[in-house]
C-alpha cells in the first residue's frame, strides 16, 4: 500500500460523515484498584471517563476511571509523554477476575497495605511483555477527506502521531474499521473549536468487509 494518498482515488466529503477514534494505551502496571499507563495528551487529573480495559487475549471490557495524577516524561522518541495514575471506579466482575489472576501469578510491586486496607486494592504488578493489557480511550472524529489508503479527521481531542490507534465509520449502514497509523497532526483554525486538530492517518490492514464497504463508498461518492 503506498504511503501518497495523492496518488489514490480520494473523496473529500460533502456535508457532515462522523466516526469513532480509538486510541489505544499498553498499560505498564495493574492491580484491583487502578492502573499506570503511558500516553500523549490527556484530560487534567481527576476527570472521570470510560475507557474499554483489555486484559488477555479474550477478555475485556468497559471501565470507569478516574485519572489521579498526569506526570509529563520523555518519551523513546524524546517527545513528551504523560504517566497516567488510573483508579478504577467500576469494572466488570470478568476484568477483576483476570487482573486478580495476574496479581497472583506476578511479585507485586506497590507498597504493602496499611493495617484494615484490602490487600486486593492496593497489590499491583508490573504487566510482562507476553500479557496483553491495554486502555483504549474513545472519541467522536469527522472525516474531511478519505482514500482506500487513509484519511483526513478532525478530533477535538489532543492525539499524539505515537499513538496506536483504531478507526470505525459507517458508512450508509455498512460497517468499515481499521487499525490507523497517524502520520501527521496539525492544529485546525478551520474549525470553531481552537482545541481541535487534523489529523492525516494512513490505513493498516482493514478486513475485508471494511475493505468493500470503502469501496462502495468511493465509487459512489467519486464522479
Amino acid at each position: 500500500m503506498t504511503d501518497d494518498r495523492r496518488s489514490q482515488e480520494r473523496a473529500e466529503i460533502v456535508g457532515q460523515l462522523w466516526g469513532s477514534l480509538g486510541v489505544v494505551h499498553p498499560v505498564k502496571d495493574i492491580g484491583r484498584g487502578g492502573a499506570l499507563l503511558e500516553a500523549g495528551p490527556w484530560p487534567p487529573p481527576l476527570s472521570v471517563q470510560r475507557m474499554r480495559l483489555t486484559v488477555g487475549d479474550e477478555t475485556e471490557g468497559s471501565a470507569e476511571v478516574r485519572m489521579c495524577r498526569v506526570e509529563p516524561v520523555t518519551g523513546p522518541d524524546g517527545g513528551q509523554r504523560n504517566l497516567i495514575g488510573l483508579e478504577f471506579l467500576d469494572v466488570p466482575p470478568p476484568l477483576l477476575q483476570e487482573i486478580d489472576e495476574l496479581v497472583a501469578a506476578h511479585p507485586p510491586i506497590a507498597a504493602a497495605p496499611a493495617p484494615g486496607e484490602d490487600r486486593r486494592q492496593t497489590r499491583r504488578v508490573a504487566v510482562p511483555g507476553d500479557v496483553r493489557c491495554e486502555m483504549t480511550t474513545w472519541s467522536t472524529v469527522r472525516l474531511v477527506d478519505i482514500s482506500r489508503g487513509g484519511a483526513l479527521l478532525v478530533s477535538n481531542r489532543p492525539v499524539s502521531n505515537a499513538e496506536r490507534a483504531e478507526l470505525r465509520v459507517s458508512f450508509d449502514g455498512d460497517p468499515f474499521s481499521s487499525g490507523i497509523e497517524i502520520r501527521r497532526v496539525e492544529a485546525d483554525g478551520r474549525e470553531g473549536d481552537s482545541g481541535s486538530v487534523r489529523l492525516g492517518v494512513r490505513f493498516r490492514d482493514p478486513d475485508e468487509d471494511s475493505r468493500r464497504a470503502l469501496g462502495q463508498f468511493l465509487r459512489r461518492a467519486i464522479v
